[in-house]
């Protein structure tokens, strides 16, 4: 619309004409993350604590440096079945992490856009090359907080992704939970047991290789010092001496 009409739409505004219109531009990721949810009975743990959150990514196009304009995907979740739901937990947090230095409405663009750079702490990539610019220990720092259900947002040296998070409720965890370890499921899941150490195994590793070394390689036959050849004039007269000797016995 903006070249034919001079009209231009935002994101919100296209969404809504589309629906109108009958047109789907969900991708197909999307509708099998989808059909995951409703048929599994799943729940996004973000998105159903903080369902007015905008511009909360978790990855970004490191080549093109994208993370400084916040421009992402949100393409890592955490989906938590919904009779378990009621385990997970905010945490000491009234909203997702803010920048103390950013805008103050945690839900809207600007603020998602303050706290993936650091408040400009983390620096774009020179496209002349040079490699990521090392952040001081300050903004290294601000990715640390109260544990929570949400985002953390590590810095580009360690991923082109952040990190996600979930809290549970200590309700979740059955105080008399024990292991039987006499259950056969449980022995054959830890085949590590029965090795008592390091070095018997690899005792054991040697045993059988010199006792497949000794019955492949047949019958040994010991080898004595080889006979003292003579050399010279005297080994051309001593060779046909001994071959007259034993046809002289014959």
């Amino acid at each position: 619309m903006g070249k034919i009409a001079g009209i231009n739409w935002d994101e919100s505004t296209q969404r809504q004409v589309g629906e109108c219109a009958g047109v789907n531009r969900i991708s197909p990721p999307r509708i099998w993350l989808n059909r995951v949810i409703q048929e599994d009975s799943m729940m996004d743990a973000m998105r159903q604590l903080y369902p007015s959150a905008a511009g909360r990514y978790t990855c970004w196009h490191q080549l093109t440096n994208r993370r400084y304009c916040n421009e992402g995907a949100r393409i890592d979740y955490t989906l938590v079945d919904k009779s378990f739901f009621k385990y997970v937990k905010r945490g000491k947090v009234e909203s997702l992490r803010i920048h103390p230095a950013g805008p103050d409405d945690p839900n809207s663009e600007e603020s998602a856009a303050c706290v993936a750079t650091a408040n400009n702490g983390y620096q774009p990539v020179s496209f002349q090359g040079g490699g990521i610019v090392e952040a001081s220990q300050d903004v290294l720092d601000t990715q640390f907080g109260e544990p929570h259900t949400g985002l953390i947002y590590t810095p580009p040296s360690f991923s082109d992704h952040i990190a996600i998070s979930l809290l549970l409720d200590d309700e979740c965890l059955t105080p008399s939970l024990a292991l039987d370890k006499s259950d056969s499921p449980t022995r054959k899941a830890q085949p590590h047991k029965s090795q008592k150490t390091i070095a018997s195994f690899f005792a054991a590793a040697s045993s059988t290789s010199k006792k497949h070394n000794s019955s492949s390689s047949g019958p040994r036959f010991r080898m004595g010092k080889p006979a003292k050849q003579e050399s010279g004039i005297k080994r051309f007269f001593v060779q046909p001496s001994s071959s007259s000797n034993k046809k002289g016995k014959k």
